[in-house]
């Protein structure tokens, strides 16, 4: 999924910083100056995202269709694919600014934006999508798991969706969830 995720980041950073404030985008600029070609965190996909010129949304823009083409090949063989919904199970909303949010996976420190990885192949192939609720970790946190399908086939991800639920027992609620909601 690397290559999916460079796409994506690609096409994805400038729009998500178009309206940010000037010295944000002069922070970005200047770590963009300063990290190395190999540094794939996505704060370094970011800095060297959003300033992206012209010609190289281009060559972008043609790896997608590129990608969209495998997903084609893909999907003639299997009706959907399964992936995680995100990188860690549900977590406590953060109200700390963006770039200083963390998750936890695994036990080690990583990047809030890392949690958009999962969203990539469904959004570079421009495919449907259905996330369903596969569970409980043993800490009693939801679990979730995205059904993605063919272009244009999102009664196939709803209908797949509907036969995990079944499966699985649908939505479990959470202990200590509040009453009410």
């Amino acid at each position: 999924f690397q290559k999916i995720d460079d796409v994506y980041t690609k096409l994805l950073n400038p729009l998500m910083f178009a309206a940010a404030p000037p010295e944000t985008l002069k922070e970005l600029d200047e770590l963009a100056k300063v990290v190395k070609d190999d540094d794939y965190s996505q704060s370094a996909k970011a800095a060297r995202g959003v300033s992206i010129l012209a010609r190289e949304h281009v060559i972008v823009a043609a790896s997608r269709e590129g990608i969209r083409q495998q997903w084609r090949t893909f999907f003639e063989k299997y009706d959907v694919l399964l992936c995680p919904t995100c990188i860690v199970p549900a977590f406590k909303h953060n109200h700390a600014p963006f770039g200083e949010r963390v998750l936890h996976v695994n036990g080690e420190e990583t990047e809030y934006f890392n949690n958009t990885i999962w969203a990539g192949p469904a959004v570079m192939g421009h495919l449907p999508v259905t996330n369903t609720p596969i569970g409980l970790t043993k800490s009693g946190l939801p679990v979730g798991v995205q059904v993605i399908g063919p272009f244009l086939e999102d009664k196939t991800t709803i209908t797949a969706s509907k036969m995990i639920r079944d499966l699985r027992g649908g939505f479990q609620i959470p202990p200590n969830y509040p009453e009410g909601i």
